[in-house]
């Protein structure tokens, strides 16, 4: 066991929190610990190491305690702790409310913005994107903020999950560009409203499978944004199915799904429906296949050096 100091400096909490954390079995130990003491101490985490020898007084070590208590012991993930979780360089408020974004979400936002760039038949400033279950609102807003111009629309079947992605919006100044609908899936949508591109990170765990993931997730995200029938293809399927009626011909669907290993059985579902091209999977930067994208009318998707499939 290690040594108690004498003295809690910010180096010696971090140290130990770290250690501890490591104990407990908790994989991203030292990050973890960064994140908490950072925002217990009101520090950006690099002034953890700018002020590694500064003591710390018992008021912020009793918030220090609390915070990594509930990491240790009740396995609340670090963004409902500290209320916040960086996206694609956006810091976004979460809630238990919605689920805590998650960096293979970020090559979906990459295949969207890619099409985008790469497709001279849409201008940009007139594109329509459609984010479905839409949660805090990550893929909107990263949409919106790398594509000044363009209307996203997001819906989500909470209404207290789309509480939080107005906020995330108004934060970054998007509530004008980003229009707010609650409804289950596409029910609630115009079906005269087309649009260029739609995203999507739906629920794709097979129930099945709950006992299988990881604590944090299972018992303290929403159930309704993890889980989902047909052993986790049923939201999948619905969105496919139902897609091309409000999508412009050659517009994109872009859709995650996880683990890496089952894409290909949506990319065969995709596959054997009518009014779609060819498949591809996208991919993150290291090669990993977090879902799949395909356009309307059987057009291909236009070449990017990006996350696309060989």
């Amino acid at each position: 066991m290690s040594q108690i100091p004498q003295t809690w400096t910010v180096g010696s909490i971090l140290n130990w929190t770290t250690s501890y954390f490591q104990k407990q079995g908790i994989e991203s130990a030292r990050l973890d610990a960064e994140v908490l003491i950072s925002h217990a101490l009101n520090f950006e985490r690099i002034g953890l190491y700018v002020q590694h020898g500064m003591p710390v007084a018992e008021p912020e070590r009793e918030k220090i305690r609390n915070l990594v208590k509930r990491r240790a012991s009740e396995r609340v993930p670090v963004a409902y702790l500290v209320g916040y979780k960086e996206f694609f360089g956006i810091k976004l408020e979460v809630t238990p409310d919605v689920l805590v974004p998650r960096p293979e979400t970020e090559s979906i936002v990459e295949a969207g913005r890619a099409f985008l760039e790469s497709e001279v038949s849409v201008a940009r400033e007139e594109a329509r994107i459609l984010d479905i279950g839409t949660g805090s609102g990550a893929i909107a807003i990263a949409m919106a903020l790398q594509n000044p111009g363009v209307q996203v629309v997001a819906t989500d079947i909470s209404e207290a999950a789309l509480e939080v992605a107005r906020r995330n919006a108004e934060t970054h100044g998007l509530s004008e560009r980003i229009k707010f609908i609650h409804s289950d899936l596409f029910q609630a949508l115009d079906s005269s409203d087309l649009f260029h591109l739609i995203l999507s990170n739906p629920p794709y765990i097979d129930p099945a499978e709950r006992d299988q993931i990881m604590v944090d997730v299972r018992d303290h995200e929403p159930e309704q944004a993890l889980f989902a029938g047909k052993q986790g293809l049923e939201v999948l399927e619905a969105i496919v199915t139902k897609a091309p009626q409000l999508m412009h011909d050659g517009a994109l669907l872009v859709l995650e799904f996880a683990p890496p290993s089952r894409v290909p059985e949506l990319a065969s579902y995709v596959t054997s429906q009518p009014g779609y091209g060819p498949v591809a999977d996208v991919k993150d930067v290291a090669g990993v296949s977090w879902g799949v994208q395909v356009r309307t009318g059987g057009k291909e998707i236009p070449k990017h050096p990006s996350l696309l499939s060989d």
